[in-house]
């Protein structure tokens, strides 16, 4: 199970190696896009970064409404991380955070280890792109 939608599973998840496994339980045909996310083997590198990590985690200031004036107050030592194709609050963090770029982390670093041998059997996005995953 899991806490996201149908329609953004079939959105924001690929799935390799079907010929050996089948269809993922989340599986629905009417919800794919022009480009099915299923795959007979390996998921494509780029089709990852193309269609899930195609986008970038933007620091913002953090400011919150004065019960007493009604007017904003930056929350000093604080730093919000919004994905900057949507727009969505990932999360707020302490100033000093730095976010792990998802293509550099979870394909770069594990290209390295790998090489030749990289294969994706499934990589998506949860929690509307802030938290992800790839596995080999």
């Amino acid at each position: 199970m899991s806490k996201e939608s149908l329609k953004w599973l079939n959105a924001n998840t690929l799935i390799g190696f079907t010929e050996k496994r089948g269809a993922a339980w989340h599986y629905r045909a009417d919800l794919q896009s022009t480009e099915p996310n299923h795959y007979p083997g390996p998921v494509p590198v780029e089709d990852v970064k193309r269609r899930l990590f195609g986008w970038q985690a933007i620091a913002s200031p953090v400011y919150v409404e004065s019960p007493i004036t009604g007017g904003l107050i930056h929350v000093p030592d604080r730093q919000a991380f919004l994905r900057s194709d949507t727009g969505h609050v990932m999360g707020i963090f302490s100033e000093g955070y730095e976010p792990h770029p998802y293509e550099e982390w979870l394909i770069g670093t594990i290209a390295q280890l790998l090489d030749a041998d990289l294969a994706i059997g499934s990589a998506g996005l949860l929690r509307q792109g802030a938290v992800a995953w790839v596995s080999v």
